[in-house]
């Protein structure tokens, strides 16, 4: 919200920006509603246009549509809940990212049913929504990208395959390249986080499998830092581990069936083309993001939910009690998760009805004392991504310059503050906000941690730092070569 509210300040926003879209339609929301940038994060404000796309698409990728009304309802109930603390109902970009994503698939299958004469327009509104979405969210046009080639690629195999059938070959090639030289020509992301992380991914001491296999409490023995990894409620993970086993085995199964519809030279289905088009494009992006170091385990429930239709309206193989029995069991478990996670952030102290506003006092003391706005000078702040989003943000509503004031703590930091690795010392004006109301803490690198609160001790008894400023739930240290 921090940049939304200087743009509502100045009135203006670099068109380079790279979610410039994003930031432009968030100052606009609240100016017509007249609701709060502390409110609009925590508002289901995109939740209808994505249950209705959504619901147009599962619709369109089957004929059966009368016998699977009440499947799709149960689809997206299993999709629209949360799962794994994960929801799509947020506003955020990469939400509304998924939005445009959807919009695109279903624009899609649109062109894949009409006439010849009507793929001009499809096009432009293809290449209207690629652009749309440049300016939106970076992880999504690639997502949109990778689907759109995919689905080219798979047009041009059946044609070859079938031409002697007269299939009718649908053409994205053209829309996919101008999104492609877009995206090279105007989206900044690609050339100063995409391009560089790919250089420095190998030497990433986190990668995207470590990540995933931390979920699953497998842990590299040689890691100082095993112990303080955020760890899921048993209950929880294990609820979680089943539901995504029953995504990945309804994968499998779709794989399967259109292996073979493919060797006995079955014609594919639209609906059967668009799914093997954003399986394909998942993985892609699965691997990609795990080669980076973030593994984005939930793309593929994406293709798993319409897989569980694709399949249940299967002419080859009979999987209706099969995938009725599924649905079911993931309705249950998402119930369940949704339960267990909802008590945790509304009881367990997580969700602030003040929209976190304990953390003010902090900022307004950090403003007062530790940043000086008429020399430029002020004491530079380590935390972790909500702290410090939150005081940005206060930053941006005061109108004060922010320069350089925060950074989001590394893999040393922790060490450091937790005294594995006294050799991290900052040399300079550093500081470190330990927000201990937090359950766990996301850092750099998107790695996640317990709470302070379980390590307040080692903190506490740490030599090398000093507590400066406490208000109880946020503790502002700082290290001694700045005190001397």
């Amino acid at each position: 919200m921090a940049t939304a509210i200087r743009l509502e300040h100045s009135g203006f926003i670099d068109p380079n920006y790279s979610t410039a879209g994003y930031y432009i339609l968030t100052v606009i929301t609240s100016i017509i509603s007249g609701i709060s940038y502390d409110v609009i994060p925590t508002l289901p404000i995109q939740s209808i246009s994505l249950i209705l796309i959504l619901i147009m698409i599962l619709r369109n990728i089957t004929e059966q549509k009368s016998s699977s009304s009440l499947l799709i309802m149960a689809l997206m109930m299993v999709y629209i809940t949360k799962f794994n603390n994960i929801s799509l109902f947020g506003y955020s970009l990469h939400n509304l990212g998924f939005i445009l994503f959807l919009l695109v698939i279903s624009v899609a299958i649109l062109r894949l049913r009409s006439e010849y004469k009507n793929e001009q327009m499809i096009s432009l509104i293809l290449i209207i929504a690629i652009i749309s979405l440049n300016y939106i969210s970076y992880k999504y046009i690639l997502f949109t990208l990778c689907f759109l080639g995919s689905l080219q690629l798979i047009e041009l195999f059946f044609y070859q395959r079938f031409r002697t059938r007269n299939i009718k070959k649908s053409n994205f090639m053209i829309v996919t390249i101008i999104g492609i030289v877009y995206v090279f020509m105007f989206n900044r992301v690609v050339y100063s986080h995409f391009i560089p992380r790919v250089r420095m991914a190998s030497e990433l001491k986190s990668s995207g499998i470590y990540k995933l296999l931390l979920k699953a409490r497998i842990y590299d023995p040689l890691d100082p830092l095993n112990k303080y990894y955020f760890r899921t409620q048993n209950d929880i993970l294990y609820a979680t581990t089943i539901w995504y086993s029953l995504i990945c085995i309804v994968l499998i199964l779709l794989s399967i069936n259109l292996f073979q519809k493919f060797i006995k030279k079955e014609n594919f289905s639209i609906g059967e083309k668009v799914i093997s088009a954003i399986l394909a494009s998942s993985l892609v992006i699965f691997i990609i993001y795990t080669y980076l170091g973030t593994s984005l385990i939930y793309i593929l429930i994406i293709p798993g939910i319409i897989g569980y239709l694709i399949l249940y309206n299967s002419h080859f193989i009979n999987y209706k009690k099969f995938v009725t029995f599924f649905i079911f069991l993931l309705l249950a478990l998402n119930v369940y998760i949704t339960i267990q996670l909802y008590t945790e952030d509304f009881y367990g102290e997580m969700r602030d009805w003040n929209y976190y506003n304990y953390i003010n006092p902090s900022f307004k003391w950090y403003a007062k004392y530790m940043f000086n706005e008429s020399s430029n000078s002020h004491i530079f702040i380590e935390t972790d991504v909500f702290t410090g989003g939150y005081f940005v943000k206060e930053l941006a509503k005061e109108n004060i310059p922010r320069f350089s004031m925060h950074s989001l703590l590394s893999r040393n930091d922790m060490l450091f503050i937790l005294k594995h690795n006294i050799s991290a010392s900052k040399i300079g004006d550093y500081a470190f906000v330990i927000n201990y109301r937090l359950h766990s803490i996301l850092v750099d690198n998107w790695e996640l941690f317990t709470s302070w609160t379980d390590n307040r001790k080692l903190i506490i008894t740490n030599p090398y730092i000093d507590g400066i400023y406490s208000s109880g739930d946020i503790v502002i240290y700082i290290t001694n070569k700045v005190l001397k």
